[in-house]
């Protein structure tokens, strides 16, 4: 009888940042549509939690915290790697839980939303631990839809240099990447489109807050019903993280947005596409920008405008996200997988990011202008955010008719992934 295969997958979590929990899943229930009894070893950097929200037998929950890919993997992985130079196989028993689990895989995907990034050279090191390991012990190793680069930082080129050929296979976000990619010779990639573009509420693998989260979407209805207007508002803790060190008011930039925006029938919806709730920790976790926009908005906006704000403060998977975003008629977000959610849905969408992950993602619908750095304050985004607004029935066509294309392009890693699954 044949042996289901096992996939690994890392660089990504259920908890925490929604956009990899949206990639995850959906990476696990692509795979599933071909291989309804493969077995999955999910190696997250929020194990314990992730634990808690997976409940499916088939798949394995294992740490990639950093210390455990430093003291727990990579040492044990050499120690195998010296010994099967010679022909032997390390009993399971001398082996750390994590090891054991990397050496059952067959394949390990990455799906790191960003890696080997220049301005980002602290996450270098995680970046190599992440792939390293499977290397060493001849797993394939395939990334899955991320950016890279630019690689102008010597020490940032000199590691892509050295492990991204070693890949099995590289699948590149948008065409700023693959130019990225060129730029330093990097052959084995292809042109693709983010994972979470095939995402289906099916493929969820978490239940949480749902009782919350069913009473705000009733509330939202009742907004459209009463032909009222629905903005979304969704920010990034990464973001106001980076303002915050420039001097820049991000959350007051947002609530002037707000109130530049605000009609008799409009209503604001704020909400976080990463959630961490009941953590302080400000990593992947927007519900603390969320409460500070909403502290902020208690004591500069009237009581009539206040009233016609909802906040979704609580963990709400990407389940949860779509069908709040799939209620508006603009998503005003700092989030790549917020926008990933919104243009996926026809909403749309004007962006206010750090890298060019967002633009390269917003050209395949066209969309790129409506695309903003944090830092550019010369970008007026009441005009464009009223330019959408006002062709809102223009743009949902435009998205729609680039949807499939996208969605094709995204198709293409679970094709070739099915080469190297037996």
């Amino acid at each position: 009888m044949k042996t289901p295969p096992t996939i690994g997958v890392i660089g990504g979590s259920i908890w925490g940042n929604r956009g990899a929990e949206s990639m995850l899943v959906t990476t696990i229930g692509m795979v599933r549509r071909k291989h309804p009894d493969a077995k999955f070893v999910v190696f997250s950097y929020l194990p314990k939690k992730d634990r808690t929200l997976i409940t499916d037998k088939s798949i394995q929950v294992v740490s990639a915290k950093p210390a455990s890919l430093v003291l727990r993997i990579f040492p044990f992985t050499v120690l195998l790697w010296f010994f099967n130079l010679f022909g032997i196989r390390l009993p399971d028993s001398l082996l750390t839980n994590v090891t054991r689990a990397l050496r059952r895989c067959d394949l390990l995907l990455d799906i790191s939303g960003v890696s080997f990034v220049d301005g980002r050279e602290i996450f270098i090191a995680f970046n190599i631990l992440t792939i390293l390991p499977a290397m060493m012990l001849k797993i394939p190793v395939v990334k899955l839809a991320q950016a890279l680069g630019p690689f102008k930082n010597p020490f940032n080129r000199a590691a892509a240099r050295v492990y991204l050929p070693r890949c099995q296979h590289i699948f590149s976000r948008g065409d700023h990447t693959s130019q990225n990619l060129d730029s330093i010779g990097i052959k084995n990639y292809s042109r693709t489109a983010d994972i979470a573009f095939l995402y289906q509420p099916e493929f969820s693998l978490s239940v949480e807050n749902e009782e919350q989260t069913s009473t705000l979407l009733v509330e939202l209805e009742q907004v459209k019903k009463t032909g009222g207007r629905l903005i979304a508002i969704s920010p990034s803790s990464l973001v106001y993280e980076k303002s915050s060190k420039k001097g820049d008011d991000y959350p007051g930039r947002l609530l002037n947005l707000a109130r530049e925006l605000s009609t008799p029938e409009t209503h604001f919806l704020f909400l976080a596409n990463s959630t961490r709730e009941g953590s302080n920790k400000t990593r992947n976790n927007d519900l603390l920008v969320v409460e500070r926009l909403m502290h902020r908005a208690l004591i500069s906006l009237s009581p009539d405008d206040f009233g016609k704000t909802h906040w979704a403060n609580w963990d709400i998977n990407t389940a949860g996200l779509r069908q709040m975003i799939a209620r508006c008629d603009l998503l005003v977000t700092s989030r790549f997988h917020g926008m990933v959610s919104a243009l996926s849905l026809g909403v749309p969408t004007l962006v206010i990011g750090w890298s060019h992950k967002y633009a390269e993602t917003m050209a395949d619908f066209e969309m790129e202008r409506f695309a903003s750095d944090f830092g550019d304050q010369k970008v007026s985004l009441v005009d464009l955010a009223q330019e959408l607004l006002g062709n809102d029935q223009l743009i949902r066509k435009q998205l729609h008719e680039k949807l499939s294309h996208v969605q094709e392009l995204s198709q293409t890693q679970f094709d070739y992934l099915e080469t190297l699954i037996h």
